[in-house]
């Protein structure tokens, strides 16, 4: 009489959730080596979603803080040309004083005229050449910079600052203080002047305010990313403790797993065994 054993149930359900465990032990591994909970789209289908949109707003973000960064240096570096321009009036008023002060001869003005006429090309060449990439800031341009992550939302609108000596009213011919020229006409020199650096010095203040709005635009963007950085690492960062527990839990049921699978095993062959006796 012969006798058949077709299955070793035990060794079959052994084995099944051995082959569980594994899967889980692999996964595990998987996100504490990524860092991440949600790998892929099957392990959480509305996260990756929600943490794509996430990820869109911050690049979108960051790329409206490095626009901010772009106008806050092009306003410091027109600050600083209006600076050197404020410099140069200021040394202009002193000459028309100087040639007003009814001690100098008319050879002293036209010295004094010369250095003058030096000083109104340098205000021209500084606003003709004072460029941020390769823009001129000095000549009343309009420059826009975008502060949101949508191209059609907030925005900076500003108009550089015309320096040009006929828009300051000073060109060579009003500011004039060679020997020839009258003492009233010296008068209105230094009225020019003054009008000249007053309207620098406004202009200056502007552009303090302006950059003044692009810091806090920057702290603002920046508390943005921070706060949506923070809820996307919630959503799909891996929790490492609870990760490193799973691992153990795994790997000990692993090592039980094989363990029962082998023993179920063992005892079919050991049935066997009684068969051939």
């Amino acid at each position: 009489m012969s006798v058949v054993i077709n299955s070793n149930y035990g060794a079959v359900a052994a084995r099944k959730n051995l082959l569980e465990t594994q899967d889980q032990f692999n996964k595990t591994l998987e996100r504490i080596s990524s860092g991440q909970k949600t790998i892929y789209a099957s392990d959480d289908a509305a996260g990756i979603a929600i943490a794509g949109k996430m990820e869109a707003q911050i690049r979108g973000l960051s790329t409206a803080i490095r626009h901010a960064k772009d106008g806050q240096s092009m306003a410091g570096a027109s600050e600083s040309a209006m600076q050197e321009v404020s410099t140069v009036l200021q040394k202009m008023r002193e000459l028309a004083l100087h040639a007003s002060s009814g001690i100098a001869t008319n050879s002293d003005k036209d010295h004094l005229n010369l250095e003058m006429s030096n000083l109104v090309t340098e205000i021209e060449n500084i606003s003709t050449n004072t460029k941020f990439n390769d823009r001129q800031l000095l000549r009343g341009l309009q420059f826009t910079f975008y502060t949101d992550i949508d191209i059609a939302g907030a925005n900076i609108t500003t108009v550089s600052s015309d320096m040009a000596v006929s828009t300051l009213g000073i060109p060579q011919t009003t500011v004039s203080i060679g020997g020839g020229v009258r003492q009233d006409s010296l008068k209105n020199v230094v009225i020019a002047l003054d009008q000249a650096i007053e309207t620098v010095d406004s202009k200056r203040a502007d552009l303090g305010a302006i950059s003044n709005r692009f810091d806090h635009i920057m702290d603002n963007l920046q508390n943005v990313i921070n706060n949506t950085r923070r809820s996307k690492s919630t959503m799909i960062d891996a929790d490492f403790s609870s990760e490193t527990t799973k691992l153990t839990t795994t790997n000990i049921l692993q090592q039980g797993g094989n363990a029962m699978l082998a023993n179920a095993n063992a005892q079919k062959k050991l049935i066997l065994t009684l068969f051939n006796q």
